[in-house]
C-alpha cells in the first residue's frame, strides 16, 4: 500500500475516533494534559527570574482536545505563545502580545479556524522550548 494512502486510512481511523468522544471525554483527557504540562515543565523547564519559554500552542477546532486550559498556567509560567496560521501555502506563527489573552487576540481565518492576526504573524519563528 502507498505511503500516503496509509497516512490517509490513519488519519481517517483518528478523527473518526477522536468525533467518537463524548465532550466530556475530551473535558477530562484536556484536564489530564495540564497535570502532565505542570510536571514536565516543573522537570525540564523549572521557572527561572528572566526566563520566559517560547511555546507554540493551538486553538481547538471540531472534536480537538481543547487545551485552552493550558493557557493561563503557561503565561504564568512564564510563556510567550505562539498560535499557528495559513498564510499562503504555508504555516506561520503568531505571538500573543504580552498582557493579552488570547480569547481578545485570535480572529476566524481559513475555514473559520482561529488565528493570530496578520500584524502578529513572524517571519522567522522562535526557537520553541
Amino acid at each position: 500500500m502507498d505511503t500516503q494512502v496509509q497516512k490517509q486510512l490513519i488519519r481517517k481511523e483518528i478523527l473518526d475516533r477522536r468525533s467518537m468522544m463524548t465532550s466530556e471525554e475530551r473535558q477530562t483527557a484536556a484536564e489530564a494534559i495540564v497535570t502532565q504540562l505542570r510536571g514536565l515543565l516543573e522537570r525540564h523547564f523549572p521557572a527561572q527570574p528572566g526566563r520566559t519559554l517560547q511555546i507554540a500552542v493551538y486553538a481547538a477546532i471540531r472534536h480537538e482536545l481543547d487545551l485552552s486550559c493550558c493557557w493561563p498556567m503557561l503565561l504564568d509560567w512564564p510563556a510567550t505563545l505562539y498560535f499557528p496560521a495559513v498564510s499562503g501555502h504555508e504555516l506561520v506563527l503568531g505571538a500573543l502580545p504580552t498582557g493579552m489573552q488570547p480569547d481578545h487576540f485570535l480572529t476566524p481565518g481559513n475555514f473559520g479556524v482561529p488565528e493570530p492576526p496578520s500584524a502578529s504573524r513572524l517571519i522567522d519563528p522562535p526557537d520553541l522550548d
